[in-house]
């Protein structure tokens, strides 16, 4: 099995289709496993051009399962990433990004032909390029994506982002079935289970109670970060509501020695900040919210 930091480097193959009434030129890599053979572009145009074959929207099930954040170094902002959670489907690097919507999933992918470990195939229309697709899967060493894409939609990124195959940064995403998982805090729910959280928690976000994606932490979310700002130590978290992640988000820091919770909550498309944030703090849960949830 190639290693996590590994990168397909592969012969294209190009083509031009219509697609909606509009030209689509597009670029296939032929991924190196001993089961995968070269997808045709007309199948990936296909699975990118005719969203009545495939699920208009991911379901919850699927979304726990792959959904999140994908990199080979999680910790760092310019590395190469991708996520994907409910509408939201997007590459970046080094500041630059690539977004999808019309996101859905599809059960098979012609270049993953018998691949033991292949799990789905994620795809998206990109405004004015040829589509995005994240080919999903998951083994012993990880839970992994393989950008996939017409060379038009990638370009923004530069050389070299076409056939990346990168790991899911959850360490729960990332084992299989039945084996051991990491210990602690995983996901944005996973903070309930703190007694000092959930008081500061509940003091912060009362008004928001009844909304149950608010009141559970319960949606697409990204792996929990570390942070430190003004010499203390936070647990940053994001969660947007399932099937709306667009006008319903939030994001949340968490001082555990403090016990302190400070968020922004976006709620039909209106931001309020909770639990009291300095004028600092607000500004700089301002910009988390921008770098997690606003599109480019």
């Amino acid at each position: 099995m190639p290693s996590r930091s590994q990168h397909y480097s592969t012969p294209m193959q190009s083509s031009s289709h219509e697609c909606s009434g509009r030209s689509v030129r597009h670029r296939s890599p032929d991924l190196p496993h001993p089961h995968r053979r070269p997808l045709p572009a007309a199948i990936l145009l296909l699975a990118l051009c005719a969203p009545g074959l495939a699920q208009a929207k991911l379901d919850l099930a699927l979304e726990r399962s792959y959904a999140g954040v994908y990199s080979n170094a999680c910790g760092d902002r310019n590395a190469l990433s991708l996520k994907f959670y409910d509408d939201l489907m997007m590459v970046e690097r080094g500041g630059r990004s690539v977004t999808a919507n019309r996101i859905r999933a599809r059960a098979t992918h012609a270049g993953a032909a018998g691949a033991p470990d292949f799990k789905t195939v994620i795809v998206g229309d990109v405004k004015g390029g040829d589509g995005l697709a994240f080919v999903l899967y998951h083994n012993a060493d990880g839970l992994f994506a393989v950008i996939d894409g017409g060379a038009q939609s990638l370009a923004p990124l530069g050389a070299g982002v076409l056939g990346q195959r990168l790991r899911h940064c959850d360490p729960n995403r990332n084992a299989l079935p039945g084996a051991a998982v990491a210990k602690g805090p995983q996901a944005p729910f996973d903070l309930l289970r703190d007694a000092r959280f959930k008081s500061g928690f509940n003091k912060a976000f009362g008004a928001f109670a009844r909304e149950r994606w608010v009141a559970r932490l319960e949606g697409p979310a990204p792996e929990l970060k570390q942070l430190t700002f003004d010499g203390v130590q936070y647990t940053l978290a994001s969660v947007c509501k399932p099937h709306d992640c667009g006008d319903n988000n939030l994001v949340l820091l968490y001082g555990r020695e403090q016990g302190t919770v400070f968020g922004l909550v976006q709620q039909h498309g209106r931001k309020t900040t909770v639990g009291d944030p300095s004028p600092a703090m607000a500004r700089e849960l301002d910009r988390l919210w921008q770098a997690e949830w606003r599109r480019p």
